[in-house]
């Protein structure tokens, strides 16, 4: 879930985050339950975003303009479930 900052000159900014799952911080792993609303940080160099327990979150390689030919590789992140019981 992306929370860009819509304010001119903001650092932070209320984030809800839906109800029936916990919410992790992509970048710091700090962890968020659900059905609540939090004032995040959101510094000038990268915008919030959060991933749901149980999630996959799939990436490639970064590329400068339009690529030529499709990535040779890629990964993913899991990010881990709320309860060991949580399905994936």
């Amino acid at each position: 879930m992306a929370a860009p900052v819509t304010e001119y000159g903001a650092r932070s900014r209320e984030v809800y985050f839906p109800a029936g799952t916990v919410w992790y911080d992509f970048y710091t792993g700090k962890e968020y339950k659900g059905g609540q609303t939090v004032s995040i940080d959101a510094p000038y160099a990268r915008m919030p975003l959060f991933v749901a327990a149980g999630s996959i979150s799939p990436s490639a390689p970064t590329c400068s303009g339009a690529p030529r030919s499709p990535p040779t590789s890629s990964t993913s992140m899991s990010i881990p479930a709320a309860t060991a019981s949580s399905p994936l």
